[in-house]
């Protein structure tokens, strides 16, 4: 019996399940009508679970049927007219006395006549991914590794997908070197996770070819102390108006995913800002700058959803984020908002968005909650500055946000991080105290020494000089709501304590700082921070991220633009730190292909919890 129609066969007794009662032989001999045996009954309801045959034997006037729940079931001897087994088609095939055979899906040989397909970059934007379609006899699960290359410092990538009721299945395969013949381990296996079988196959793949790719370059690198996953880095390409370019590295560097949509119709010259952002679905959620719109894509880079934000009044800019309720947070800019003398203003509006749906679910206008007037220019002599410093239209700059204890928590570039309540209720603003009218003075926050008493000196209060315990964020970016309850922040450093400073500014730093706020008497703590001993190595005037590392607790900081690299380059590094004794356990340097390294990056696991 060939495959194909074994399969054929096994669908037609599938279909035939559960049809207990009298059965019309089909035989050489005149119809007669038959009783079919009881434990056939048992049987289907094994193989309705995915549980197959293991071995069988006669054993006086019985057959016993041993199966992989460890379950023995009897078969009368005089209800069989013969049994055989089929290894290779991994089958048991018993024929009744009436002639009518049954079909046991069994324990077999090699599993490689079940690989039915292998397509290299099934979606055409993951060309480093792949999916094998298999045809099992029994519903069951798959576990693949795919190995390192020889004297690599990463491990074998190895992952277990969950158990489905299909007899095709369509294994993803991430994680593929380029240029290489990567071979992937298969194993086949039970419920339980028990191998029933495995094997070896081997995928080539063609050199990316991706021009808008950074090159990277490992300057330290301790494997056993480092939180596991890969760095997903959120590359803007050749330029911000360039098609974005998320992709994931290893340990060594090497680019391992990526997702390349310059062939997409709808995500063509895509502007992601900050990036993909996991849902708990294991899908990608991502905004996009240049078409104002908001698309959930999967692993492979095909569109799930797709919200078109422009036609409901709104563009996006830097972030996504997806609530606890499975709503998306979006940091926006709103059509036609002005400002009270008439001129525009923009990226001052966050809005909730349901993905599936397409609908606006709330709205928050920041103007309502801050002083849109409280701005200073004092970067005019910063090369640049034009383009990107504070005006009055860009008088906040949202550029992140995050669900915090119920609330929401934001930074803004010109204003520091504030929280407020989902009914637009101001709560905080980590900020100097300098030029707040005084309706907002109750939101500012009172910072404390080491040792928990207030810093009262007016220049440390107003920015204009930093305590050696504590000091405020400047130009600041990505907010992150830690387990202890803690706000941890980048510190971009930008114009520090109101100082105009070049690029090159040895005085120049930026700084990973984790504060503690007491909500109850409205004070602020410095508890830790790490970057200003690296100076301008670390220094991002703008983007650049910070990540809580839950398995390590390790923090991954990672300036991303203009920094000093190697040989006088600029571009962007990924360090992860032990905040407890500061040591460096990983850096990597970015050197990317226009000034901006990336906006950020995270560690991040390459396959998600429940595929």
């Amino acid at each position: 019996m060939t495959s194909k129609n074994y399969l054929y066969y096994f669908l037609i007794v599938c279909l035939c399940m559960g049809n207990v009662g009298l059965f019309t032989a089909c035989s050489e001999d005149k119809q007669e009508t038959w009783s079919r045996p009881e434990v056939l009954t048992e049987i289907d309801a094994f193989i309705k679970e995915g549980i197959l045959l293991q071995s069988w034997e006669e054993k006086g006037a019985s057959y016993l049927l041993s199966f992989e729940n460890e379950k023995l079931l009897e078969f009368p001897t005089d209800q069989i007219r013969e049994i055989r087994q089929d290894a290779n088609q991994w089958s048991t095939i018993i024929t009744l006395t009436n002639g009518q055979e049954y079909l046991i899906p069994t324990i077999g040989k090699s599993i490689d006549k079940f690989v039915k397909e292998i397509k290299l970059n099934p979606s055409g934007y993951n060309p480093l991914a792949a999916f094998i379609r298999m045809e099992v006899p029994a519903k069951g699960c798959f576990k693949i590794k795919v190995y390192a290359k020889e004297g690599a410092k990463a491990s074998d990538l190895e992952h277990t997908f969950d158990f489905v009721d299909n007899y095709v299945q369509d294994v993803t395969v991430l994680g593929l070197y380029e240029n290489h013949t990567n071979r992937i381990d298969l194993t086949y296996m039970n419920k339980e996770g028990i191998e029933r079988g495995h094997t070896t196959i081997e995928i080539q793949t063609p050199p990316l070819g991706i021009k808008r790719l950074p090159t990277h370059c490992i300057l330290k690198m301790d494997a056993g102390k480092m939180e596991p996953g890969m760095t997903m880095i959120a590359c803007p390409g050749e330029s911000e108006t360039d098609t974005s370019l998320p992709y994931m590295v290893d340990i060594d560097g090497e680019v391992r995913w990526v997702l390349d949509w310059e062939k997409s119709e709808e995500l063509t010259h895509i502007g992601m800002q900050c990036g993909l952002h996991r849902l708990k679905n294991g899908n990608y959620v991502v905004g996009d700058f240049n078409n104002s719109q908001i698309v959930e894509v999967d692993l492979l880079g095909n569109i799930v959803h797709r919200v078109d934000i422009g036609s409901k009044g709104y563009g996006f800019h830097h972030e996504v984020y997806e609530t606890e309720r499975g709503t998306i947070l979006v940091a926006a800019n709103k059509q036609n908002a002005k400002l009270t003398n008439g001129n525009s203003r923009i990226m001052d509006h966050i809005i909730e968005l349901n993905l599936e749906s397409g609908g606006i679910v709330q709205e928050w206008d920041m103007a309502t909650m801050m002083d849109t007037t409280r701005y200073g220019r004092v970067d005019q002599s910063i090369p640049g500055s034009e383009i990107y410093g504070q005006t009055a239209s860009n008088w906040l700059h949202n550029n992140g946000v995050r669900e915090f204890n119920g609330n929401i928590l934001a930074t803004a570039r010109w204003q520091g991080v504030l929280l407020f309540t989902p009914k637009g209720e101001l709560k905080w603003v980590i900020a100097p105290h300098n030029k707040w009218r005084e309706e907002y003075r109750h939101n500012l926050l009172q910072p404390l020494d080491k040792n928990g008493q207030p810093i009262t000196d007016i220049e440390v209060l107003e920015g204009r000089k930093s305590h050696p315990d504590f000091d405020w964020v400047w130009g600041v970016h990505c907010p992150v709501a830690m387990p202890n309850g803690q706000v941890l922040v980048f510190d971009n450093g930008y114009c520090r304590n109101n100082i105009a400073r070049q690029n090159n500014d040895p005085l120049s730093y930026s700084r990973a700082v984790a504060y503690k706020i007491d909500e109850q008497n409205m004070t602020i703590q410095q508890m830790w921070s790490y970057g200003q001993e690296r100076g301008l190595s670390c220094y991002s005037p703008a983007t650049s991220s910070v990540q809580y590392l839950k398995q390590s607790g390790h923090i991954l900081f990672c300036p991303s633009t203009g920094s000093y690299l190697q040989e006088g380059k600029a571009g962007g590094r990924v360090i992860e730190i032990d905040p407890k004794t500061n040591e460096v356990i990983f850096e990597m340097e970015v050197y990317p292909q226009s000034y901006i390294g990336f906006h950020r990056a995270n560690r991040i696991s390459l396959y998600p919890e429940g595929l």
